[in-house]
């Protein structure tokens, strides 16, 4: 879960796409964010996925946009599946919700 993650916010050069890195026991995520007009495409996925060997997962966000078709079918073919989830702009609201709400029941 990312919430109980230590997250760190990559500088902005020499990151290899990575935007941010979230550590937990049992994961270790990249965090891509895409605040693009475009949908993201395959080679940016690919490109990604082939740089972010340390990570046992990865997660594209893309903000504003979405995915083209090839990106999602190659983020879901065989191993790559286990390895990239592909989040559009509602798939990260939700997540957003679930931790915040997850949070403020904790606190209770």
């Amino acid at each position: 879960m990312l919430f109980r993650s230590q997250v760190k916010v990559t500088q902005k050069t020499n990151d290899f796409g990575i935007d941010v890195e979230a550590k937990s026991p049992n994961e270790y995520l990249g965090i891509q964010v895409k605040h693009w007009e475009t949908d993201v495409g395959f080679e940016d996925v690919a490109k990604t996925l082939g740089v972010s060997n340390k990570f046992n997962k990865v997660i594209i966000i893309s903000t504003k946009s979405n995915f083209t078709r090839q990106a999602m079918i190659f983020a879901n073919d065989g191993t790559n599946r286990y390895r990239i989830d592909l989040w559009d702009n509602r798939k990260f609201k939700n997540e957003l919700r679930k931790i915040y709400f997850e949070s403020f029941t904790e606190k209770r």
